[in-house]
């Protein structure tokens, strides 16, 4: 047998392979669950036929070490599984496990082990942290600190999920693929562009540095041009302002540059980098404003910084935080 199997052959042959091994497991020739499967569509009955025949073919020679060890191997997965409850990852588990065995659909279950969809690929960063990632398209993660961005890539898409902190993504150029990346309720989708994200707990900023961008997820599709950023709360608002690209990027050369902006998202950022997180004691003080530029992981001084411009204090709260109130 030459040539990859089309998905549904592939996916119907490694279903059958592991109906093989566990009929043989539980020395029966049939089940309820196994005529249903059979019945459900010819395709199944046709797979079925196709791995059968290549069983009883090995099974002319059982003292095989090879096929000894496969059968082993792939019994030995299936004992104690209900077969009314196999969930999708063991039946491919124990598919690949006779591969050997059942031969010539080894090229169906191989084929559809590489198609089926692979876990994401996480990438982190810890306090302090700052990463550059190539990734096998050529496009570059820039992640700040305390940030987890997942990617996972197939033939028809790249999609990401940015779930902490903020990321810079410089997108490579593939319009058979489009790059998105979800976050805060939102979808960025490109082409080819350069923008950054940065995900907040009451909303998320994106931020276009080149290119374009569609942004999804929101009342309204929104479409970005360079040196524009959307703000989007969690309760759904959204706009679009234009913004200093070379500010909402500082985060890149270790420091953290604000203009006018709440307390709250200020304290947020400046936690990022830092063992010793600063919080805000109610929403008012958080909705102080405050403009500054200070050195990422410098708390001291930005805790230094607000309670000489800003009608707030600092005490020590638990788990060694330090909170910011406003004077009494």
């Amino acid at each position: 047998m030459s040539g990859a199997l089309k998905p549904d052959t592939a996916r119907r042959l490694a279903e059958a392979a592991a109906w093989r091994v566990h009929l043989t497991e539980t020395d029966r020739e049939t089940s309820e669950d196994f005529e249903n499967w059979l019945a459900a569509d010819p395709s199944n009955a046709a797979a079925w036929r196709r791995v059968e025949s290549t069983w009883n073919r090995f099974a002319e020679n059982p003292a095989a070490p090879e096929l000894i060890a496969a059968r082993r191997n792939a019994l030995g997965d299936v004992r104690g599984s209900g077969e009314r409850s196999w969930p999708r990852r063991q039946w491919l588990q124990i598919a690949a496990a006779i591969g050997i065995v059942v031969g010539g659909a080894i090229w169906g279950v191989q084929t559809y082990l590489q198609l089926a969809p692979k876990p994401p690929l996480d990438l982190q960063t810890a306090f302090g942290e700052r990463r550059i990632l190539m990734l096998n398209d050529g496009s570059r993660i820039s992640l700040d600190s305390g940030s987890d961005v997942q990617v996972r890539y197939s033939e028809h898409a790249r999609e990401l999920w940015l779930l902490h902190g903020q990321a810079r993504f410089e997108v490579a150029h593939d319009t058979s693929r489009p790059f998105s990346v979800n976050a805060g309720g939102r979808k960025v989708i490109a082409t080819g562009t350069d923008f950054d994200v940065d995900l907040l707990k009451q909303r998320v900023l994106v931020t276009l540095v080149e290119g374009h961008v569609k942004i999804t997820g929101g009342k309204k599709i929104v479409h970005l041009d360079p040196g524009e950023q959307l703000e989007a709360s969690a309760s759904g608002a959204q706009r679009v302002a234009d913004v200093n690209v070379n500010r909402v990027l500082s985060w890149q050369s270790g420091q953290l540059i604000f203009d006018n902006e709440p307390l709250s998202s200020v304290v947020e950022r400046i936690s990022r980098y830092s063992t010793t997180p600063v919080i805000v004691a109610d929403a008012k003080t958080g909705s102080l404003r405050m403009s500054g530029v200070f050195n990422t992981g410098d708390v001291a001084a930005f805790v230094e910084a607000v309670t000489h411009y800003l009608p707030v204090t600092a005490s020590q709260a638990q788990y060694g935080a330090i909170e910011l109130h406003l004077k009494n």
